[in-house]
């Protein structure tokens, strides 16, 4: 639940029999739009257009990066125009542009963007397609010869039998994304496959959300509510 004014977005849990507020989260933004995308709460603020990233096996009470600049390919109106409509999960509607996106993270960007690598290599290993990203996370700290203490941290987490069964389950990406502007994008826009359009999600979420065209619907598809599929990247 977004309350504007108090700039906070409250996560509750149901029960059987009761519902109970589990976290409060402060988003420094009157007007926001939230996707989820791989276990990640994504918060777009249209005011200042960047993307709030929260982890909240990670961090209960702030995003885990700095906001960061969502990239949507080509064909898709301005980053938040008023034509975008977030859909629940991670899709975006773009009438205006007849396309559909869906959210995808850029994990190369957020990579770039952290300065505590320990806690990026705890976030990554419960991503999709992270394992090459760790690898070039791990190097880097050999290359700048990050203090030993860190670096032992480091090998122990990947090492331990949790971390073994995460990146067994992982699969390798395929490619690296290149970031398209001089800062990171947290998220990028993409077509959504037809195949994801087959069944709509039943509830929309706020505007806000950038992703990449996927799709283009036919005009009839093209109803305001719905959101284009993108590729989402956190940087």
């Amino acid at each position: 639940h977004v309350e504007p004014e108090l700039q906070e977005i409250h996560l509750y849990q149901l029960f059987k029999d009761s519902v109970v507020r589990t976290h409060t989260l402060k988003l420094y933004s009157s007007q926001v739009a939230v996707s989820v995308c791989d276990n990640l709460l994504l918060v777009h603020a249209y005011d200042s257009k960047v993307v709030l990233i929260f982890d909240l096996k990670i961090n209960s009470h702030s995003a885990i990066t700095a906001p960061l600049p969502l990239t949507a390919s080509a064909g898709f109106s301005p980053l938040y125009s008023d034509s975008w409509r977030v859909h629940a999960p991670d899709y975006i509607i773009d009438p205006q542009a007849g396309r559909v996106g869906q959210l995808c993270l850029d994990l190369p960007a957020i990579a770039r963007s952290s300065i505590d690598k320990f806690c990026l290599l705890q976030f990554l290993l419960y991503r999709s397609n992270a394992q090459p990203v760790i690898l070039t996370v791990l190097r880097t700290a050999l290359v700048d010869l990050e203090p030993l203490a860190e670096v032992a941290r480091m090998f122990a987490l990947v090492n331990t039998p949790e971390a073994q069964v995460l990146l067994e389950k992982a699969v390798a990406s395929p490619h690296e994304p290149a970031p398209a502007a001089d800062m990171p994008p947290s998220a990028l826009l993409q077509d959504a496959p037809p195949a994801a359009l087959a069944t709509p999600p039943a509830s929309i979420i706020p505007r806000g959300a950038q992703c990449t065209p996927t799709h283009t619907p036919r005009p009839a598809a093209a109803a305001p509510g719905v959101g284009a599929e993108g590729e989402a990247s956190v940087a």
